[in-house]
């Protein structure tokens, strides 16, 4: 997935100094013709020890400073893009192997087309291999991290409510060691029926659980010898090792559909995506989002606002036609499916409503009105950089493309996350600085 982030809001001097990541921007114009910066030290050179900064004793506050450091991040030379791919999909002709080997070879592509102000993110998934197999992200990213010098890497999302919150807590800061201080974590509280089937868990105790899971895990990522008793969880003077990289600890995000989980992800300060919000859901969303972050926080700067789209980038039209309308149309038809039936007995929680509106809505839209709604970018390189240029300008913080479908062929995916890495996002970057000046 590829996003394309908006100019940052101004942060505040509690936020820790960031360690700087990455050799350094290229132009657009160096990236379209494949030519790199002078190469420098590797990131683990290049790192430097971020030196310590107050900490507020508000748990909240300590999510807010996470949260502006992200939009710092963003902030490295302006309008900037982050790189994400969220999940990864089995291609049926393949075997797991080669399908996991296949993800471990687009991080490199990102790494090689990107810099340091890309992130690459893993989702979790589990119990179905084709919907996905990335059971744990968190192993992806530390084979990642051993294969990358430049883009940022981390979980979108990491599924609170499946683990024990000391473990999260540990391995947070384990992989924000091995990746030299370049990770960033998201958060949720799991959506997928089936998923939540397998586990044993009830889809009504799935967003208190989150809330626990995040209350607990700030306070072991910024204290030591924590005493914590929930309904789920419990734990007496535990302490997260090893030492903080980032301080006090990574960027934050949450993946956010329902009306709920937007006021929660503003309440936290925690950056938010949705996903797949037509333009009138979207305007809603990011209302909702702004409203109680205002509520919570007064008039600190609000965090940023995130979409997850679907991305196919080739020369031509005719060849994204040829080989990605038919993967990315059952991705979608997948993605509306998951959001038109519910576990029965689910009907009536407010996060079944949010998810069926947007099904509601999709659902009845042909392909072309997905584009024409910016649910998709699709087409040649021209193309997708108009339709990244109109995206832009609807003032969301964060376009995330979703690049890789069951059964696109790697080979073409491979070449469009390289296009959109090294072509449509230094364009549409190049025309807003050029617009901006």
């Amino acid at each position: 997935m590829l996003s394309v982030g908006r100019e940052p809001h101004a942060l505040d001097s509690t936020v820790a100094p960031r360690a700087r990541v990455g050799s350094g921007p290229r132009s657009a114009s160096d990236a379209r013709k494949g030519r790199q910066s002078p190469p420098g030290a590797t990131h683990l050179e290049r790192r430097r020890a971020a030196p310590d900064a107050p900490v507020p004793t508000d748990p909240v506050r300590r999510l807010l400073i996470i949260t502006r450091g992200s939009r710092r991040q963003l902030a490295h030379g302006g309008n900037d893009a982050l790189l994400g791919i969220q999940s990864l999909r089995r291609c049926r002709r393949y075997t797991h192997i080669e399908t996991l080997s296949h993800l471990l070879r687009q991080v490199e592509i990102a790494d090689q087309g990107g810099n340091g102000r890309m992130v690459l993110r893993i989702a979790e998934h589990h119990d179905n291999a084709v919907y996905s197999l990335t059971p744990s992200p968190n192993l992806l990213v530390a084979a990642a991290a051993s294969r990358t010098e430049q883009i940022r890497l981390g979980t979108m999302v990491t599924v609170l409510p499946y683990h024990h919150p000391l473990r999260a807590a540990e391995e947070i800061r384990l992989l924000d060691a091995l990746t030299g201080g370049r990770l960033e974590v998201g958060v949720a509280r799991g959506g997928i029926p089936h998923e939540q089937a397998a586990f044993g868990m009830e889809q009504a105790d799935n967003e208190s659980m989150l809330e626990a899971g995040i209350g607990i895990l700030l306070r072991l990522l910024t204290e030591e010898n924590v005493d914590f008793d929930t309904p789920y969880w419990h734990g007496k003077a535990a302490t997260a090792v090893p030492e903080p990289t980032q301080r006090p600890y990574p960027p934050m995000w949450m993946a956010a559909v329902s009306d709920h989980s937007i006021e929660m992800a503003a309440r936290f300060g925690m950056g938010c995506e949705t996903g797949m919000a037509y333009p009138e859901l979207l305007r809603l969303q990011r209302d909702i989002y702004g409203e109680a972050w205002a509520k919570h926080h007064g008039a600190t700067a609000t965090g940023p606002f995130g979409q997850l789209i679907f991305t196919v980038v080739a020369e031509t039209e005719r060849d994204a036609t040829r080989h990605g309308k038919e993967p990315m149309q059952r991705k979608i038809d997948a993605f509306l499916k998951s959001f038109g039936n519910p576990r029965p007995g689910t009907e009536h929680l407010p996060s079944a409503k949010s998810r069926r509106r947007l099904y509601d809505h999709i659902s009845k839209l042909s392909f072309n009105q997905m584009m024409d709604e910016g649910l998709v970018v699709f087409g040649s390189v021209d193309q997708c950089i108009e339709q990244v240029a109109r995206l832009r300008a609807t003032g969301i913080d964060l376009l995330t493309h979703w690049l890789q479908f069951t059964d696109l062929d790697f080979a073409f995916g491979d070449r469009s996350l390289q296009l959109l890495c090294e072509e449509v996002i230094p364009a549409v970057e190049e025309a807003a600085q050029q617009s901006a000046s």
